[in-house]
């Protein structure tokens, strides 16, 4: 059971390969909730203690739209932390997915940005993909690869 002192990121929405790996978390109550999930990462409401951004460091920059979350909280396993996902069951919040032509002016561009953010992702964190998601990362590597290809 992860000790608060071992907690990177805790979050309120699970990650897309939560089905394929989550680890449940026994033993351990708070605030009387007790359905909680060690992941590979989490977003939504997310919560950390400053001290791991003296640690880790902030978001990085170069993801725009898509993958930040993700990358800060690879960042926080690569020092040794465990990622925490609790269902929002227990919070009063609307989460809703807007479109691409909601988001921006320019929806084409927003568009170019998710996936500049997504192939940075993969490229940065492939042995992660191959660790975890050996069929995900073949696919990915594929597609990313062929991308390169055309600059």
């Amino acid at each position: 059971s992860p000790s608060h002192d071992i907690v990177g990121v805790i979050g309120t929405r699970p990650h897309s390969a939560f089905e394929r790996y989550h680890i449940p978390v026994t033993n351990v109550k708070v605030n009387g909730i007790n359905e909680m999930y060690e992941v590979l990462w989490s977003d939504g409401i997310m919560f950390f203690s400053t001290q791991l951004f003296d640690e880790i460091g902030y978001f990085d920059e170069q993801f725009f739209g898509d993958c930040e979350s993700n990358d800060f909280c690879y960042r926080a396993l690569e020092h040794g932390y465990k990622n925490i996902y609790i269902p929002g069951r227990w919070l009063n919040f609307k989460h809703e997915l807007i479109g691409f032509d909601k988001k921006s002016p320019k929806p084409d561009s927003l568009i170019r940005s998710v996936e500049k953010s997504r192939k940075l992702f993969f490229h940065k964190w492939e042995h992660i993909f191959r660790q975890f998601f050996q069929n995900i990362y073949e696919q990915q590597a594929a597609m990313y690869n062929n991308d390169s290809n055309r600059g």
